[in-house]
């Protein structure tokens, strides 16, 4: 079995990226053992929790209550997709924006540290960035969402 980094420990975590990097390398550790049909480690699951715990208060620092911070930039749940707004819809809406070291994954773990006030808003797709942008987080970029 590989050895885990130092990022995997909450200690030595410091800041944002350090807490995801460790969350990102648990992930793939424990992928790894499935892969391979090896038991899951119990202080995977302890780290993991660990470091969870510890995104919540670094994400959250700050902010008001359902905000959290990502890359720099803050996130507020603003909505699910209506009913109208298929795949084409929303896609001829959509302009990319440059968002350095955006990851698809590491975005959703910071969303979902955040505790939301309903339902709705824990399965939203459209996010408020910076108290100003619509934007809708895709697989490979950001994309701004323009409503006419």
């Amino acid at each position: 079995m590989r050895k885990l980094s130092n990022y995997t420990h909450v200690r030595y975590c410091t800041d944002e990226a350090d807490v995801l990097s460790g969350l990102t390398e648990i992930n793939n550790a424990m992928k790894y053992c499935n892969l391979m049909d090896k038991a899951i480690p119990n202080y995977y699951y302890s780290r993991r929790n660990k470091l969870i715990e510890k995104l919540k208060l670094v994400v959250t620092k700050g902010l008001r209550i359902h905000e959290f911070r990502y890359g720099g930039h803050i996130f507020q749940a603003e909505r699910p997709f209506k009913p109208h707004e298929d795949f084409g819809y929303v896609g001829r809406r959509l302009t990319r924006l440059v968002v350095y070291g955006w990851d698809w994954d590491d975005f959703w773990i910071c969303a979902n540290a955040v505790g939301h006030e309903s339902l709705s808003l824990k399965n939203a797709y459209i996010f408020l960035m910076d108290r100003g942008i619509l934007v809708v987080p895709c697989g490979g970029f950001l994309g701004q969402y323009v409503i006419e």
